[in-house]
């Protein structure tokens, strides 16, 4: 799982740095417009259905087939609603190309909400090694596909390519892996069937939750696209996607392990051993992604002359402002494995309702300082929601806050050494290797000082051996 996640960053990572350059800020301005209709759809998809499939202790072959039935059918619904989003975005920005934009995209939304049992099956039956192929595999379709219609001249649609092939690749491979389907020849269960409902029931819960934390995660786009204009929209959402980074591609994968892990530890009864686990995410998740989140704040200039190039320098302070308030996101992200693996979806609505609450007042409170202002309210807003959200989501749980906030303790303090000494080199850097070649030479010396410390320290160490060891289950 981590070779299939560094070769899906690699690819990622050079595809954008050439979109970057080829197409400009308007292009992604125009793809983040179109998104805030999209990535709700996207959170609406699936309906919650594949990750009840993770946490039930056992399935229904019928009510599987109902679900299925059930999930096909709102699907295609979900996409003329889709083209209605358009519409309205359309009005909105004063942008007509958003009615088609957001059709297209629409499409590979439907054919990835098709596959979301399969993926819910994939994940149940460990088959973790088989989705990291498929990741990558579909990543790298993507971008060939963005980058052949980029050179052509495509412009936004290039991103729209790219896109749609990564989703329909990846549901594709979906299908394919998540073996024999366990309601082949079971029938369909009836609409008052327990099981069906049981299932119907987690995956409501799960869709709401999505839905609020995508509209509240949204607004800060929506407020810049309204006010400031596809450009400085499209700075703002690349320089959130890169801050976002780290926990996409180091904690996220682990929290898709996470959650079939503390699912099947909570179902067997054994508090201590649940709590045990977590606690060991937590402590992997944390010397992963803190060292890679500080280093986007200490780096944030040279890191954006690299991947987005000269013409970007708007970026650049954005990074690292959004940068600063994602600490604070990881032991949130890590509460969400314990609260479905309890099956506890009130909590989990409850808690991105309190996000999106202080999400508001943090885009409310920085819109009269512009761009920079929406960045630090949003950035500031994460530790408001943290400190309420984290007690209230593990009330009646065997994990306490301080399994998932204590083991970032240590990462934070060695991440701060290594930041201060790559801080201090960033003028010579940059006079040795140019602006956009700064990030490679401190690159070297954050990571070879935070690598340095945290191996040759007994606990930091036991933490880096538990994170690889989650990675490699199957």
């Amino acid at each position: 799982m981590l070779a299939g996640q560094a070769a899906r960053f690699v690819v990622s990572a050079i595809t954008f740095m050439l979109l970057a350059r080829w197409l400009g800020k308007e292009p992604f301005g125009l793809l983040a417009m179109a998104e805030l209709v999209t990535s709700v759809v996207l959170a609406v998809g699936g309906f919650g259905f594949g990750v009840a499939v993770v946490q039930r202790p056992t399935l229904d072959g019928a009510a599987l087939n109902r679900l299925f039935r059930i999930n096909l059918l709102l699907s295609v619904a979900l996409w003329g609603g889709v083209t209605l989003g358009g519409a309205a975005l359309a009005l909105f920005f004063g942008r007509p190309v958003l009615v088609p934009l957001v059709a297209t995209l629409g499409l590979g939304v439907l054919i990835d909400n098709a596959a979301t049992l399969h993926a819910g099956l994939t994940q149940r039956r460990m088959r973790f090694a088989a989705l990291a192929r498929i990741e990558v595999g579909s990543v790298v379709l993507g971008c060939g596909a963005g980058l052949s219609a980029a050179a052509a001249g495509a412009g936004v649609w290039a991103l729209a390519a790219q896109q749609g092939v990564v989703l329909t690749a990846r549901s594709v491979g979906l299908v394919r892996a998540a073996g024999p389907w366990p309601g082949r020849g079971a029938g369909v269960a009836a609409a008052d069937d327990p099981a069906y409902r049981a299932l119907l029931a987690y995956g409501g819960g799960h869709t709401l939750a999505r839905v609020v934390k995508e509209l509240s995660g949204r607004l800060d786009q929506l407020v810049i696209g309204r006010l400031a204009g596809a450009a400085s929209l499209g700075a703002y959402r690349n320089a959130h996607q890169w801050a976002w980074l780290p926990l996409q591609q180091g904690l996220s994968p682990l929290t898709t392990v996470a959650t079939a892990g503390a699912c099947r530890r909570h179902a067997a009864g054994d508090a201590v051993a649940y709590r045990r686990y977590m606690r060991r995410a937590a402590e992997a998740a944390a010397t992963v992604t803190v060292p890679a989140v500080v280093f986007m704040m200490v780096a944030a200039g040279p890191v954006v002359a690299l991947v987005l190039g000269p013409d970007w320098a708007e970026a650049e302070p954005l990074l690292r402002i959004l940068s600063v308030g994602l600490l604070a996101v990881i032991p949130t992200m890590l509460l969400k494995p314990v609260m479905y693996a309890e099956g506890r979806m009130r909590p989990v609505v409850q808690v991105n309702l309190m996000s999106a609450a202080w999400s508001v007042a943090g885009v409310a409170g920085g819109a009269a300082w512009g761009v920079p202002g929406i960045a630090w309210g949003v950035s500031l807003s994460r530790y408001a929601a943290a400190a309420v959200t984290l007690p209230w989501g593990r009330r009646g749980s065997a994990v306490t806050v301080a399994d998932l906030v204590a083991p970032l303790c240590t990462p934070l303090m060695l991440s701060g050494v290594a930041g201060g000494a790559a801080w201090a080199l960033t003028p010579a850097a940059t006079r040795l290797m140019g602006s956009t070649f700064a990030v490679v030479p401190l690159a070297a010396v954050f990571g070879g000082l935070y690598a340095g410390l945290t191996l040759s320290l007994p606990g930091p160490r036991g933490r880096v051996l538990a994170g690889l060891s989650l990675l490699r289950r199957r």
